[in-house]
């Protein structure tokens, strides 16, 4: 079996963790609107089939198109670099807090950006995350 820490180094597991992200993020906005694959992509100035692709996983679009749909749903992704121990750690926390049988709430889109240089501290944008109600 292959460790957490190998598992989070590879990017397809973190491109499919945030493509599941977005799907989710715009099928809870197409049907709390009512809003058709054909009206989203009127509205991005994509084509039908694009969105298509976004709703079936088959995408790896920009940056540019991940803010302007994010936007569009009137939210703001963020995007955050963190250490991979540390990302781990907090993973492993939300993991036992789920294993104890408390619900837990999707509660935003993320995919932070955050840099920190000794002594400075740049941008920001970050993943997704999940709020443990009790």
């Amino acid at each position: 079996m292959i460790s957490k820490h190998k598992l989070f180094k590879h990017p397809d597991y973190l491109l499919s963790k945030y493509q599941a992200e977005v799907y989710r993020q715009l099928q809870q906005y197409m049907d709390d609107h009512g809003f058709t694959q054909k009206e989203v992509a009127k509205h991005l100035g994509v084509s039908g089939s694009y969105v298509n692709q976004i709703l079936n996983g088959n995408f790896n679009f920009t940056l540019k198109k991940l803010i302007e749909l994010s936007l569009m749903m009137g939210k703001v992704p963020t995007l955050e670099f963190v250490d991979i121990n540390d990302y781990l750690a907090r993973e492993g926390s939300q993991n036992s807090k789920n294993a104890l049988g408390k619900a837990t709430t999707e509660k935003r889109i993320a995919v932070t950006i955050k840099s920190k240089s000794p002594g400075k501290s740049t941008g920001k944008v970050k993943a997704v995350k999940s709020v443990t109600r009790t």
